[in-house]
């Protein structure tokens, strides 16, 4: 007999994994099991199929929100990701080809997209001390990249500008070689300006060149930083609409499940915000790979 087999007494709790199985729900089972035998096969049975039913479930009212909310076909998309870009470029990039003076251009796959990507590094959670002594503080911002993405975005045709053009006023990505703060002082404990070496994504202290994106670049400088010589310049327009108004869409969809508390509801808006950033950053394949199977 194997344990796949085996039926009869329930098994002791130690034979659980506490994180599916709380002491809880192991003594609701004993109850259950009190009078009948416990069978692994049927009680695995009973598993796989509730957690079919809850993913049925789930995609129902996932794909229904999405129908009821957006003007889209959510069988047509097969991730999360992939249905916020969708949603973005049907009802967002509509409005930002209406507007006077703002030109959209899409440089995928060239030369122009691979330049810039280099600044594109996401988001960066690295803890550079993860021991705490004494008593401490933990915070946690609410809808941090959405609220990135209401900001102004570059938009247009990049111009290439002279690095004598540089001013505080300046809009665009920056190509320059960096002084930061001692990585051991207060100042340059936190890396502010990453690049990516060797595959890695870094934040060097010393002196460094990268191309980096004005305003953060900006805030690095007010945080310590020096430039030590500009290469060039990429000025950009400013649109704060690039995202804002789907955003807000998004955030008020949010609010309202989460005061009818429609939990899923509530999610499904949380997860098409922050699903719609990260897919801007994914990389596109530099091979396709195609396999020839010869009888």
């Amino acid at each position: 007999m194997t344990t796949l087999n085996y039926i009869g007494k329930i098994p002791e709790y130690k034979f659980f994994e506490p994180k599916r199985t709380s002491s809880s729900d192991y003594e609701l089972m004993v109850k259950e099991f009190s009078s009948k035998p416990w069978s692994f096969l049927e009680v695995s049975k009973q598993y796989i199929l509730g957690d079919c039913i809850a993913l049925y479930q789930i995609l129902l009212k996932f794909f229904g929100t999405l129908n009821e909310e957006f003007p889209i076909n959510p069988m047509k998309v097969l991730s999360a990701p992939s249905a916020a870009f969708k949603i973005w470029r049907t009802v967002q990039l509509p409005l930002l080809k209406n507007e006077e003076n703002v030109s959209v251009y899409d440089f995928s796959n060239t030369e122009v997209d691979k330049l810039f990507r280099t600044s594109y590094c996401g988001g960066i959670v690295d803890v550079y001390r993860p021991h705490l002594l004494g008593s401490g503080y933990y915070y946690d911002v609410n809808s941090l990249y959405p609220t990135a993405m209401s900001r102004t975005m570059p938009v247009g045709l990049p111009k290439v500008l002279s690095p004598s053009d540089y001013t505080d006023t300046f809009f665009g990505f920056v190509e320059a070689t960096v002084i930061g703060p001692d990585p051991l002082t207060n100042a340059g404990y936190v890396g502010l300006l990453p690049i990516k070496h060797q595959g890695k994504l870094i934040c060097p202290g010393g002196t460094f060149r990268g191309l980096f994106f004005s305003e953060e670049l900006r805030f690095a400088l007010s945080h310590g930083y020096k430039i030590k010589t500009i290469h060039q310049l990429y000025a950009f327009q400013r649109e704060i609409n690039t995202f804002k108004e789907l955003i807000e869409k998004l955030n008020d969809m949010k609010i309202e499940a989460q005061l009818n508390k429609q939990p899923t509801i509530r999610n499904i808006a949380k997860l098409l915000m922050n699903s719609m950033y990260g897919r801007f950053g994914m990389q596109m394949p530099l091979k396709l790979l195609f396999f020839l199977l010869v009888k």
